[in-house]
């Protein structure tokens, strides 16, 4: 296990301004404190990974159980939580060592059938995942059985985010249009404290969904959550729950109506396994939001994007050459671009996250770009082969913690 950290010095450079606009701002319009919004056309900025960076970290996770690929990533009590493929649930210390299994995969009374969704209770020391759309099971931070709670007489889910004061949040999507439930607040012995039922229905004649359906993000002690065919994304404090942005019904945004007439036109009749080009419209992939910025990422014609609001001024700029194949361009290091995964904060510090393959890292040191280029710290260009050089291609996943200004 290496554990190299790539600049130690946290630089005080923090009047870099952060965008380098190509087009005017697109401002958020803001109806009775509600932002409307719209990912149909909006400018475009770029942005470089220096101007918002405080400090850089390379993590090489523990091999001692192979990883294929990470889904979901948590920080908690100083330990790293991951789920990933093959399916499993692991724990390890913030150097990325000692790990464990938490639980196992299987349909036994003490097993998890998937792993996409775990949140972590740090008052208890509980890993609790949802096993399945209608089960929780609790695990402690050492790996063993605790509980289960049986959802089946609430709903089914495809969510759960642990609030304070022992509560849960179960969120759930609305592929079909048929859904009960936009989410529920549970305690942790299983008894419903609120709901906020799904008031959007549709009939659908076809087995076809957009995914995800829906998306949930914490920031502090705030959970901010979308639902495809819900043109809302809805704050939820502990008691209470309001608009926060809304998506104007514009050229490319997804509606209920529209879905029921195009969805049946995707299937490929002469291969059912495969779809026809789809009309153009926007999907909300993924998002997250930090103390300046609301980070959204969204694909527009199968292309992945990633747009933000400035919170201050609520400006959106969609992200030059943002998709997952490219990323925020590095001029911190010259690494390979940045593309966020996950937020986190500790300490009054906030941080993103993004993993990358090793074999990818280490090809990348290797190429004539790399080593011709000039990063604006060189030193931290350094290290950066440094630890590339320490590892193997057939290591797990490299963990890149970026520490924002």
């Amino acid at each position: 296990m290496h554990n190299k950290s790539i600049s130690s010095i946290l630089f005080s450079r923090m009047s870099i301004g952060m965008f380098v606009i190509f087009f005017t701002a697109s401002c958020v319009k803001k109806t009775n404190n509600i932002q409307e919004i719209s990912l149909s056309n909006p400018p475009v900025t770029k942005i470089s990974l220096s101007n918002v960076t405080k400090n850089l970290e390379y993590l090489n996770i523990d091999s001692r159980f192979p990883i294929k690929y990470i889904q979901h990533f948590e920080y908690a009590d100083n330990n790293i939580f991951i789920s990933c493929s093959p399916a499993m649930i692991i724990k390890c210390d913030k150097d990325g060592g000692n790990m464990i299994k938490i639980g196992a995969k299987g349909r036994g009374p003490e097993e998890y059938q998937r792993t996409l969704s775990f949140t972590i209770d740090t008052a208890n020391k509980h890993i609790i995942v949802l096993a399945n759309s209608k089960t929780l099971k609790f695990y402690d931070f050492s790996g063993q059985f605790v509980k289960t709670i049986n959802l089946e007489d609430i709903s089914d889910f495809n969510e759960v985010l642990y609030i304070d004061k022992g509560k849960l949040l179960l969120t759930r999507g609305n592929a079909y249009g048929k859904a009960k439930y936009n989410w529920v607040i549970i305690n942790l012995e299983g008894k419903i404290i609120e709901t906020k039922k799904n008031h959007i229905t549709f009939d659908i004649p076809v087995n076809i969904g957009i995914l995800p359906s829906n998306i949930v993000c914490r920031h502090r002690s705030e959970f901010h959550y979308y639902e495809t065919f819900n043109d809302t994304i809805f704050k939820i404090n502990e008691d209470t729950y309001t608009p926060n942005y809304i998506f104007k019904k514009d050229e490319f945004r997804m509606t209920p109506n529209r879905y029921v007439v195009e969805a049946p036109n995707w299937i490929n009749k002469s291969d059912p396994t495969k779809l026809n080009k789809r009309t153009k419209y926007y999907q909300l992939l993924d998002f997250f939001m930090t103390n300046k910025y609301f980070w959204i990422e969204y694909s527009l014609d199968y292309n992945s994007e990633i747009a933000v609001i400035d919170r201050k001024s609520n400006e959106l700029y969609r992200l030059d050459n943002s998709g997952q194949l490219s990323g925020v361009e590095n001029d911190y290091d010259s690494g390979l671009p940045f593309y966020p995964n996950f937020y986190y904060e500790e300490n009054g510090e906030e941080y993103l996250i993004t993993w990358i393959d090793a074999y990818k890292l280490k090809n990348h040191i290797s190429l004539e770009t790399f080593k011709k280029s000039k990063p604006v710290y060189p030193e931290a260009k350094k290290e950066l082969i440094k630890f590339a050089n320490s590892i193997d291609e057939s290591d797990n996943p490299v963990l890149i913690l970026l520490q924002l200004k």
